[in-house]
């Protein structure tokens, strides 16, 4: 007895909600039948809805990649920082893309206006990617190798590796060691022999003019 009063209460709930759900249901067709042109317009804004939502969840899960974001890349000439460059990566999965902009030129000031393309690797311990001039100026281009530091935080350390045969490698050797960081201590470490000025200007393009971190 108790089972078959149980049950009928049971179909009475479902009979009431499909009951409440078709009321609802209809409410809504009507309300488009009498203004067919808000319906016209949610039906354009659904799939807008939907893309950007889609583009916000993306952004949320790239935010928190390890290698999204900028980092400052620094070249070394005769175990002296010479060039120092910004990157601004995007990570998906194991894949890393971006842009490479050259901020300072120690030997050319002329090299500030280079700016390369990015395709690389990274699983979070290494990261391993070419870059190639968006000039047809620019000769540069190469690959690079980079583990991460286990003595500073958010710092990769590696080797530049120049193509072969190319006249700055022949004169200045086939690779150069490299840095990329964005730990705020490293990057005063690697800036610290910049004129003030060079230094300012570094910092404000690595973390952005309102960055929590001060120079």
């Amino acid at each position: 007895m108790e089972t078959e009063e149980g049950s009928t209460a049971y179909l009475d709930c479902v009979q009431n909600f499909e009951w409440f759900f078709s009321q609802q249901f209809c409410t809504v067709n009507l309300f488009f039948v009498d203004f067919p042109f808000v319906a016209f317009l949610i039906g354009l804004g659904i799939p807008f809805v939907t893309w950007l939502i889609q583009k916000l969840v993306s952004w949320l899960i790239d935010s928190r990649r390890q290698i999204s974001g900028n980092w400052l890349l620094v070249i070394f000439e005769d175990n002296k920082p010479t060039k120092f460059d910004l990157y601004k990566l995007r990570q998906r999965r194991y894949s890393v893309t971006g842009t490479i902009r050259r901020l300072l030129s120690l030997e050319d000031q002329e090299q500030t206006k280079r700016r390369y393309g990015f395709v690389g690797y990274s699983d979070g311990g290494s990261l391993i990617y070419s870059f190639w001039p968006e000039s047809k100026v620019t000769s540069s281009f190469g690959s690079c190798t980079l583990k991460l530091s286990e003595n500073a935080e958010a710092t990769y350390s590696g080797l530049y590796t120049r193509p072969f045969g190319v006249a700055r490698a022949i004169r200045k050797g086939q690779t150069a060691s490299i840095i990329l960081t964005r730990s705020p201590e490293k990057v005063r470490e690697l800036i610290g022999g910049l004129e003030q000025t060079k230094q300012e200007f570094v910092w404000r393009k690595t973390f952005g003019l309102f960055g929590r971190e001060k120079l």
